[in-house]
């Protein structure tokens, strides 16, 4: 049964492009607690049945896991209409990306379309669009083919009004939800595949639960339980999966990527940093402690050489630093030699106020680059790629803030590279960030600490 909304949210101006990207993730995370939320959920609940068209009443087992569901739907729908620069919720749509969940694809389907019917919800088709219903970045109505946007959802005006007569105010409604243990903290794509000249992500895939998985979610998990008691002031954190990549390589095990994401795209590691550091962490102001040239140094360690860590590694006369800076990160990120530069690495020069020309062509720069860093001569045969790096890099980043958490109970909050931790613990973050790189991969790191600028 279709009921043909038209609600107040139903076009989408140009300008929300950027407000329908910073959702919040729809991860399950979340339960409705109070007794007015609850009451929210059996009427829900009740609502949708209405409407089905089921031949066969569902089994108590089923209904009690339908229940359950439309909860964790509606508890996270409610937590994303909160957000200040997004009131939406994303959840990507393909059934991989339910393995292990606590509520199943055709449930989350079941519910959420019928939430729409009923005028609850709003959706914003992800998938294969360069925006969401058409709507690009740009602004276009233009659509081109983009994988890797997931669906967005949004609670509707009339749903609000619903939840208000419960007795749930849109400022209250964190007091009538409660965070709970994510059930999937560790999560593995398969390689990317190119269609032209897009680079698709990889699949979700199912994990091999062997020691080096288990002992992944163990970790994971404890840095989540600690991370979530201290208060973290001008950002949000809900909590950290772990992704691997490459998954499905036969060497791989969990031994590639590995990087901790924070959920939802209004987590503070998706904040610029002059606003990061705003933060406070249990009160205190903070600093973000980079290390420089993280992935030269883990490959100059690994391929035994050391980088003089006195002098910045990108520095090289007569070649602007940023120039030097993109020729590594292009790369890095592939696995043989570039014959010219990436058209995204030219646009991204350009925004930066840089032009190329041919004085200084890939092959030129490599040369030069060479020369400074005679090891990156050897990348296409050395047989170390990005995702081992990547990988690296991740258990230098999470051994420092284990460190920090058991042996001097001191927060920190991971931006893949560098680490967030209250100022007056810095010269004691910085010690144990070296330490990390130099007992795990044998590397001397470099460091910058940013500051906040009032």
């Amino acid at each position: 049964m279709h009921l043909g909304y038209t609600g107040l949210h139903k076009t989408m101006d140009k300008h929300h492009y950027t407000t329908i990207k910073k959702a919040r993730a729809m991860a399950f995370g979340r339960r409705c607690e109070s007794s007015e939320a609850k009451a929210l959920c059996r009427r829900v609940s009740h609502d949708i049945q209405s409407i089905e068209t089921r031949k066969r009443c569902r089994k108590a087992i089923d209904q009690i896991a339908f229940d359950l569901a439309v909860d964790r739907i509606i508890a996270d729908l409610l937590y994303a209409y909160t957000g200040k620069e997004s009131k939406w919720a994303y959840r990507s749509l393909h059934n991989d990306t339910f393995i292990g969940e606590p509520v199943k694809a055709i449930t989350f389907k079941t519910i959420i379309n019928l939430m729409i019917d009923l005028g609850y919800v709003e959706q914003r088709k992800g998938g294969n669009m360069s925006g969401f219903n058409g709507v690009s970045k740009s602004g276009s109505d233009k659509s081109s083919y983009h994988p890797g946007d997931a669906s967005r959802f949004m609670a509707t005006r009339s749903f609000i009004k619903i939840a208000n007569l419960n007795g749930i105010r849109v400022d209250t409604i964190n007091s009538h939800i409660k965070t709970v243990e994510l059930s999937k903290v560790v999560r593995i794509r398969a390689s990317s595949r190119r269609s032209g000249r897009t680079k698709e992500k990889g699949r979700y895939i199912v994990p091999v639960e062997n020691k080096t998985y288990i002992e992944a979610c163990r970790r994971t998990e404890s840095i989540n339980k600690y991370l979530l008691k201290q208060s973290l002031q001008g950002g949000i954190f809900d909590g950290y999966q772990r992704l691997f990549n490459e998954g499905d390589r036969d060497d791989f095990d969990f031994n590639m990527g590995g990087r901790l994401y924070c959920l939802g795209g209004e987590s503070y590691q998706s904040m610029k940093k002059v606003k990061r550091l705003r933060m406070l962490i249990n009160g205190n102001p903070v600093v973000e402690i980079d290390v420089n040239a993280s992935y030269l140094s883990i490959l100059a360690s690994l391929m035994g050489y050391e980088l003089d860590t006195t002098r910045d590694v990108y520095e090289i006369e007569g070649v602007h630093r940023e120039i030097v800076k993109a020729w590594v990160t292009a790369t890095l990120g592939s696995d043989v030699f570039h014959g010219r530069w990436p058209a995204n690495t030219v646009k991204m020069l350009k925004e930066k106020g840089i032009e190329l020309d041919r004085s200084l062509s890939m092959s030129i720069v490599g040369e030069r680059v060479c020369e400074r860093l005679p090891f990156l001569s050897e990348w296409e045969t050395c047989g170390i790629r990005w995702s081992h790096l990547m990988y690296q890099e991740s258990e230098c980043i999470i051994h420092a803030m284990e460190t920090l958490i058991s042996d001097f109970d001191v927060p920190s909050f991971g931006v893949h590279d560098s680490i967030i931790v209250p100022a007056n613990k810095e010269q004691l973050a910085i010690r144990v960030l070296k330490s990390s790189y130099k007992s795990l991969v044998g590397a001397k790191c470099r460091v910058s600490v940013s500051r906040r600028v009032n």
